[in-house]
């Protein structure tokens, strides 16, 4: 196959840039709620990843339309991403504040591969391995995002051996096993909940992955009771 030069790469890239179109537009009352966009679609949610480390978010697709895209060079995809409800516990409620960039409750939209996307946060940084198990692997993103567990649900936390707490934001949507492998040093609970729990993610949040690509997503606040 011909290579394309690297030029002529970010060329066409910067072309679909240009057509696709970046508008900010505003929600109300100040939040993307997350949780009833992906109820009112069906959909599970997409995210791909382009060469700014951006991840763009849609429910416009269904699985097998989001596997049909071409992406650009350089660009990448996320698993189709679920939700973390059991028959027992309705999982949490999921907000994006806001596009990183943008103010409170403002949003960088972006028109492409058939749907419409929004910038829900940026990659940073990649981890690498947490443990000499080399089971679980970690990634920075920055986004402003909120969940709050209703009162009677139930959270899974992820502890490290040094205190740290993630919890279990989201799932792969076509996962063929609802059990990750976890460290021996490490530690996996599911904690009832008495109270309603409003956890804000830290801006530099820490995505941990699984075996079986579960999403373990914090460091949680030291003041949340765990």
């Amino acid at each position: 196959m011909k290579k394309i030069p690297s030029t002529l790469a970010w060329f066409a890239i910067t072309v679909l840039a240009a057509a696709c179109g970046d508008s900010a537009t505003t929600a109300q009352p100040g939040s993307f709620d997350l949780t009833q966009t992906g109820r009112r679609s069906g959909n599970p949610a997409h995210e791909v990843f382009d060469l700014e480390r951006r991840v763009w978010l849609t429910f416009d697709l269904t699985p097998e339309e989001f596997d049909a895209i071409e992406l650009p060079a350089g660009w990448a995809r996320n698993q189709s991403r679920g939700g973390v409800a059991t028959e027992d516990s309705p999982g949490p409620d999921g907000r994006f504040l806001r596009s990183p960039g943008r103010g409170e409750g403002e949003y960088t939209h972006r028109e492409m591969f058939g749907a419409t996307w929004q910038h829900m946060a940026n990659i940073v940084g990649f981890q690498g391995f947490l443990d000499d198990q080399r089971l679980l692997v970690a990634s920075t993103v920055q986004k402003y995002h909120e969940l709050t567990w209703p009162a009677g649900s139930s959270i899974t936390v992820l502890s490290s051996p040094d205190g740290a707490h993630y919890g279990l934001i989201s799932r792969d949507a076509r996962r063929t096993s609802d059990t990750p492998t976890i460290p021996d040093s490490w530690r996996l609970r599911t904690i009832r909940l008495e109270e309603d729990l409003s956890v804000r993610l830290p801006f530099n949040t820490t995505v941990v992955r699984s075996d079986n690509q579960d999403s373990f997503q914090g460091p949680l606040e030291a003041d949340i009771d765990l």
